[in-house]
């Protein structure tokens, strides 16, 4: 019974706290931000002579309120929105050319008066945002420094030419390509880059083929190099939207993971690493130098925890490199996979190559880029494997795959790994009844299964276990809630690539490797350093398969089919650390009202930018917008994050509530306000009629939007 109780307790407080308080802040929040519009409204109507009717918080049936003079206050039961009723004023009821007009009614009123008064919401947002953008600015906000953290490949970021001859020095070169890790980006288009997110905000409103002039900072062996590059960006399928393939930078402290995992990691949150085989190290840009010389062994990662230093052993993890690929007869590919074409409904992409020519990749097809700017198409049928599609191939064998980590759940629902009971450091033996899945084939299948129930069957500590698991469908994507990595521990065989030295000697899948040359193996590093000493002689690999013993003859050991530096070591790849952050902070009140009105006028522009993309076509708009539930869990997350965050959301929300409703669209303000304008142009109003028509189709068509939005957000929330 005690149990329950604190299981029940347990619940209700990380309700309140991981759910409910943050929601009912948010609401909080923005019922500010729908006040101060209103109030500008009702405020400026009083003041025209203008009966107000009613000033209403929410939408619905009126819950509580009161009422003074001829103005009824209240609060509805839909907490979301609000609205102002002024005498004369109807979105529901259009007016007849036959009323009377009252004189204390909004259409009486002035054409300045009716324009200052359809006005004043707007104003009002504007100075909200920057009073709050000020106090943001005076406490001072931390934001993702503006430090190339990595780059994506086959994005513009990674190929582009940079110009060191900018601020020459003694040591840097004349010209280097691709942005690397540590790169400070100063200016873009000459205008000065304060924050990461400014890098992103440019990439996502350029129009097509829009080029950038960057200039940026690189710090070698004390010394910094100041060089400039042009940057394109490059519509990103998957977000919907443009980019340069720029990621923000980290630091060295551990982080919890944005999706809480469950994992048997040593490191815990707030861990500074500080060294790495001895090797003092002060930004995470330093760990692939390390990387480079790793052999295989454990090695020494030193951590600060509070005032304590701890050293721990970490097992380097060993995967193929992402540019090495196979094709079913056995030959090896050198490039980048640019272009995977697995649906049949793909239209045909156009690549161009170092030569200028253009080649085109088709249905089903795979392109490669090489270093040297050749374009190598393939069926993708041809292609056996090697790079991301089965992480780890060994003479064309490839190790189970092993699960590290676990995706918590919600407070409402469990990630499906988490309610079947999956842990880290179970072993797929079968997934939908196909043997030892390799990681390409494991995402493949879940895209397959869907969200029907299938078998899962994991190997933990000996035993075998079957779990009837359901993929859920995350970011796009149908996932079971796993972190996957290679099972290095156990030399056992899940897969045998197709023309590979393995498969021609006979090579069975779930073999377990004895030995190679009459070398013990105990696990799959222990198989590679085996190799890498058995260089241009013949080797002879000894299995068990099932209760007997096989030893298979796989040929001399060629750079061909095997080549230590086409595997890299990773060392930190499954540790989350922090981001890089820097933090704007102006405590002379002067430079913190600049501030405000600069970040005001900021956002303000790029919601406008943000408008003009959608329209014309840049940026998917069923990926980027987001309606009332989108925001609202944006508004719990900022929430969760600390009061300053919320903050700063409801600066952002106010501004782009000013300028959505500033729109020249009927209904809106910008409508009412158009109307008007066109009014004193004409030296009379608009026929009712038209004016009623535009209302009311403009009154469908944004209750349609709005219900679409909705649906979508549902969809990417819960589906």
């Amino acid at each position: 019974m005690d149990i329950l109780a604190n299981t029940v307790i347990n619940w209700l407080v990380e309700f309140w706290v991981g759910f409910l308080w943050p929601l009912v802040q948010f609401l909080i929040g923005l019922g500010v931000v729908v006040f101060v519009h209103e109030l500008g409204h009702c405020l400026c109507a009083l003041w025209a002579g203008i009966k107000v009717e009613r000033f209403a918080l929410g939408f619905g049936p009126r819950v509580v309120g009161f009422k003074k003079g001829e103005t009824d206050y209240c609060l509805c039961a839909i907490p979301i929105g609000g609205y102002v009723k002024m005498l004369g004023q109807e979105d529901f009821k259009p007016l007849d050319e036959d009323d009377t007009i009252d004189p204390h009614s909004f259409h009486a009123a002035s054409v300045g008066k009716r324009l200052v008064v359809i006005s004043a919401g707007v104003v009002m947002n504007i100075i909200l945002s920057a009073v709050l953008f000020i106090i943001i600015c005076m406490i001072g906000m931390k934001f993702n420094a503006p430090v190339v953290g990595g780059t994506a490949e086959n994005f513009p970021a990674s190929k582009t030419k940079i110009d060191w001859s900018v601020q020459p020095d003694a040591t840097a070169p004349k010209e280097s390509i691709g942005l690397k890790p540590g790169d400070r980006i100063l200016t873009i288009d000459g205008k000065k880059v304060s924050r990461f997110s400014d890098i992103g905000i440019t990439a996502s409103l350029a129009s097509k083929n829009e080029e950038f002039d960057v200039t940026l900072a690189r710090d070698v062996d004390g010394r910094t190099w100041i060089g400039k590059t042009s940057l394109i960006a490059k519509y990103n399928k998957q977000l919907g939207v443009p980019q340069f393939g720029i990621s923000p930078a980290q630091t060295l402290v551990v982080a919890n993971p944005e999706e809480e995992l469950i994992t048997d990691s040593l490191f815990r949150p707030g861990d500074r690493v500080v060294a790495i085989n001895e090797r003092k190290i002060e930004h995470p840009w330093q760990i692939p130098a390390i990387e480079k010389d790793l052999d295989g062994k454990p090695c020494k990662v030193t951590v600060q925890r509070g005032q304590q230093k701890l050293t721990f052993e970490q097992q380097p993890d060993v995967l193929n490199r992402s540019d090495v690929y196979y094709k079913t007869d056995g030959t090896r590919i050198e490039g980048r996979m640019v272009v995977d074409r697995q649906g049949p409904k793909e239209k045909d992409i156009e690549l161009t190559d170092s030569n200028g020519e253009t080649v085109s990749i088709k249905k089903y097809q795979v392109a490669f880029r090489t270093d040297g700017g050749a374009i190598l198409v393939f069926s993708r049928s041809e292609i056996a494997g090697g790079g991301n599609w089965n992480l780890l191939d060994v003479l064309g064998m490839t190790p189970r795959l092993e699960i590290i980590a676990i995706v918590k759940g919600s407070l409402f629902s469990s990630s499906p790994a988490e309610a079947v009971d999956l842990r880290p450091g179970d072993i797929i033996l079968s997934y939908a009844d196909r043997p030892s899945p390799t990681w390409r084939k494991f995402k493949e299948i879940s895209q397959q299964v869907g969200q029907q129930k299938t078998r899962l069957i994991v190997l933990r500590d000996g035993k075998v276990l079957t779990k009837e698991i359901r993929p859920s469908k995350q970011s796009g994507e149908m996932k079971i809630g796993t972190a996957l990595t290679v099972d290095l521990a156990h030399p056992v065989i899940a897969a045998v690539r197709k023309g590979s030295p393995a498969a021609n000697a006979g090579v069975e899948r779930d073999a377990e490797i004895l030995a190679v040359n009459n070398e013990k193996i105990h696990s799959w590093i222990n198989l590679l350093e085996a190799l890498k000493k058995l260089r241009g002689e013949k080797i002879s690999l000894t299995c068990r398969v099932g209760s007997t013993e096989k030893t298979y003859e796989l040929g001399k050991l060629t750079p061909e089919v095997f080549r230590p530096e086409d595997y890299k070591w990773s060392l930190m790849n499954q540790v989350p650390f922090k981001p890089l952050m820097m933090t704007i902070v102006h405590r002379n009140p002067i430079r913190a009202i600049a501030w405000g009105a600069k970040e005001t006028a900021r956002m303000a522009l790029s919601t406008y930018q943000s408008l003009a993309a959608i329209f014309r076509g840049s940026v998917d708009a069923k990926k980027q917008l987001s309606g009332p539930l989108g925001i609202g869990r944006l508004g719990i997350m900022s929430a969760r994050r600390g009061l300053l965050k919320l903050v700063y959301l409801m600066a952002f929300l106010s501004t782009a509530l000013a300028v959505f409703n500033f729109l020249p669209i009927p209904v809106l303000d910008g409508g009412h306000a158009m109307f008007i304008v066109i009014e004193k142009i004409r030296g009379k109003p608009l026929p009712l009629k038209l004016v009623n028509a535009l209302q009311m189709i403009f009154l469908v068509l944004i209750l349609g939007v709005f219900i679409l939005i909705t649906f979508n957000d549902a969809i990417r929330i819960w589906f």
